[in-house]
């Protein structure tokens, strides 16, 4: 594999216009008067000090998050048939190869800039030219969805081309991490790709030596939804409840802003949920028979092209459906669809 060294190429990007726009002076941080606080009395308890492990292997886990990048990230509003995919990181080693990823990625731009001047010099630069965001999930969760604090996600916009053309930059990135930590075992890399996610392209370029390339499957050693999304807090959410042995409802509920023309069109009402002074908005579909084809495919469309295009959405499944029961039939063909993470409550 390290004969071969394929390069990153702006020209394989899905390349974006910078949007118009003015600077913002920083705001002011708010604290609270000295009268306000409360003073701790007496030592902490001390938490037992956890080390990680210096073995610890680099898990690349590759998802597919929509086929309309348009619909969840406004940069590329009006621009369709353009994919966009996530690169979930994680390392749970010291030193780990994501401690300071912003500010060591930079810094490899800026030395690939200086040899080819088409080459984005910034992380910034990198977004708006090439659609490459690095996303590091915070503590917001306004959801409760389960996203991990410091996930590092790396969201691709565009065709299967530009996604291998990032793992390129990506394998520089561990190159270059390798080099600069020289220990006498180089860590490993674990790629794995979701179903339907194909880096073959890719796989026969790639420099660094200490890869395993996994096959895709349904369920990845990270989650989807573990980090934060391309842009906001917000995800796409399904609330299953099955009914009868024939019929279940169905409760759309989280960022569903982008598609509300849609779904008005596809006939699924708005609802509330919650007292009047804190109310909830919700998409809801009631009792609905999946029996029968045609409410069959109603549900399929509405997660396929109709409405939100193949959108990785996190799909609850409130309670376990009878067995044998139509109702159970018809989650068993959703667990089929890549594009649906499901998720068991109790």
């Amino acid at each position: 594999m390290a004969t071969k060294g394929a390069k990153f190429s702006l020209a394989s990007a899905a390349v974006t216009k910078r949007p118009a726009g003015s600077s913002k002076s920083p705001s002011v941080s708010k604290v609270p008067k000295a009268s306000d606080c409360v003073v701790e009395h007496g030592p902490k308890t001390q938490r037992p000090v956890q080390r990680m492990s210096v073995q610890a292997p680099v898990l690349v886990c590759i998802y597919k998050v929509t086929n309309e990048a348009c619909d969840v990230w406004s940069q590329y509003e009006g621009k369709h048939n353009v994919k966009l995919w996530q690169v979930q990181v994680k390392h749970e080693a010291r030193p780990s190869i994501t401690f300071g990823i912003v500010d060591e990625f930079n810094q490899l731009l800026r030395r690939k800039h200086a040899r080819d001047e088409l080459v984005p010099a910034t992380l910034p630069e990198l977004q708006q030219k090439a659609g490459i965001r690095f996303v590091i999930t915070d503590h917001a969760d306004p959801d409760g969805v389960g996203f991990i604090q410091w996930r590092l996600a790396v969201y691709v916009a565009g065709d299967d081309k530009a996604l291998n053309n990032f793992l390129f930059l990506l394998d520089d990135f561990f190159m270059h991490k390798n080099e600069a930590i020289a220990r006498e075992t180089p860590f490993e890399i674990h790629l794995h790709p979701h179903t339907g996610v194909n880096i073959a392209d890719a796989w026969g370029d790639l420099a660094y030596e200490h890869y395993t390339l996994h096959d895709p499957v349904a369920k990845l050693p990270l989650g989807i939804f573990e980090a934060q999304p391309v842009t906001g807090k917000r995800i796409v959410e399904f609330h299953l409840q099955p009914e009868t042995e024939e019929t279940l409802s169905m409760l759309v509920v989280g960022h569903t802003w982008n598609f509300r023309g849609r779904l008005d069109a596809h006939g699924v009402p708005g609802a509330y949920y919650g007292t009047e002074d804190n109310r909830t908005y919700i998409r809801l579909m009631k009792n609905i028979n999946v029996a029968e084809k045609a409410e069959e495919d109603r549900i399929l469309k509405m997660i396929g092209n109709i409405v939100f295009n193949n959108l990785a959405i996190r799909v609850v499944l409130d309670s376990q459906p009878d067995e044998d029961s139509e109702t159970m039939a018809f989650v068993e063909r959703l667990r089929e669809i890549p594009s649906l993470h499901f998720q068991v409550l109790g």
